[in-house]
C-alpha cells in the first residue's frame, strides 16, 4: 500500500493537484471502475475532466457519480451536461439542514486500486486552484488491508449506493426539473447573482476596513489552470512517445 499526500493551492507551480490525480487515473488502463462521492459539481469542473471521463467510458470503464446539490453550489448546467453525456449520476439531497458533503474519488482495476479522499469538490477551483488537502491511497487488488479500507468506505455509503436511502435519487430530466423548480438547483449565473446580493447586503466594509484587511492579509496567486494542464498533458504525451520508441 502506498499513501500520497496531495497538497494543493499554496505552490502554484506544482502539478500536485487533485484534478491532475483524477485525470491521470481516468487516463490509466489500470482502472476499469470509477465511483465518486462529491458534494458540489460545476460546469467548469466537468469541463476539465470530461474528455478523460468519456474516453474512460468508451474503453469500457464503468462509472457512477453520487453528487450533492446543497447551498446552490451544484449548478443546473453541470447536471444538464451529465445528462446529455449519459453519465450515470445520482443526486443526494435532504430537505432539511443535513448536508451531503464528501469528496471521494475511487478507482478500481484488476490489479490495483486507488482512492482519493480530501477536500476537493468537482469544481475547477476545488480540483486545481483552491488551497486543498487530500490523501491518495494506492494498493494492490489483493491487498487485504487496502480492501478492508475500501470496504469501510463503501459500507458507509451502502444505503446510497444501493439506492435504499430516501435522500438519493437517480438523476433524470424529471428529477432535475423538480430541483430547478424548487430552486434547490440554480443556473450558475443565478447563483452568482444571489451570492453577490448577499455580499453587498451583509459584507459591506468601509474603505479604512478594506485597507486594513489588505495590509494584514496578502493575496494568493491564482493558478493558471489551463497552462498547468497543458504542461501535464504534454509531459504524458512525451513519455508515451519515448515508451513507443523504446
Amino acid at each position: 500500500m502506498e499513501i500520497k499526500f496531495i497538497g494543493q493551492g499554496l505552490d502554484t507551480t506544482s502539478d500536485s493537484t487533485t484534478g491532475n490525480f483524477v485525470i491521470d487515473s481516468l487516463e490509466s488502463n489500470n482502472y476499469t471502475s470509477f465511483n465518486a462521492f462529491v458534494a458540489f459539481v460545476s460546469k467548469s469542473g466537468l469541463k476539465n475532466i470530461m474528455d478523460e471521463v468519456l474516453s474512460f467510458r468508451d474503453r469500457g470503464g464503468e462509472m457512477k457519480l453520487f453528487l450533492g446539490v446543497n447551498l446552490h453550489a451544484t449548478s443546473k448546467e453541470a447536471l444538464e451536461e451529465l445528462l446529455a453525456c449519459g453519465i450515470e449520476t445520482y443526486v443526494v439531497y435532504a430537505p432539511n439542514s443535513i448536508i451531503y458533503h464528501p469528496k471521494i474519488y475511487s478507482f478500481e482495476g484488476e490489479k490495483i486500486k486507488r482512492t482519493i479522499i480530501g477536500s476537493s469538490n468537482l469544481t475547477a477551483s476545488g480540483l486545481f486552484q483552491n488551497i486543498e488537502a487530500s490523501v491518495c491511497v494506492d494498493f494492490a487488488s489483493d491487498d487485504d488491508k487496502g480492501n478492508e479500507f475500501l470496504a469501510d468506505v463503501y459500507d458507509h455509503f451502502n444505503s446510497i449506493v444501493n439506492l435504499e436511502h430516501p435522500s438519493c435519487q437517480k438523476l433524470t430530466q424529471e428529477v432535475l426539473n423538480v430541483l430547478v423548480e424548487s430552486k434547490v438547483v440554480m443556473t450558475e449565473e443565478a447563483a452568482r447573482e444571489k451570492n453577490n446580493k448577499i455580499n453587498k447586503e451583509f459584507g459591506k466594509r468601509d474603505r479604512t476596513a478594506d485597507e486594513q484587511l489588505n495590509d494584514l492579509f496578502g493575496k494568493l496567486k491564482k493558478r493558471d489552470r489551463q497552462r498547468v494542464l497543458r504542461k501535464t498533458l504534454l509531459t504524458r504525451k512525451s513519455q508515451r512517445l519515448r515508451e513507443v520508441r523504446m
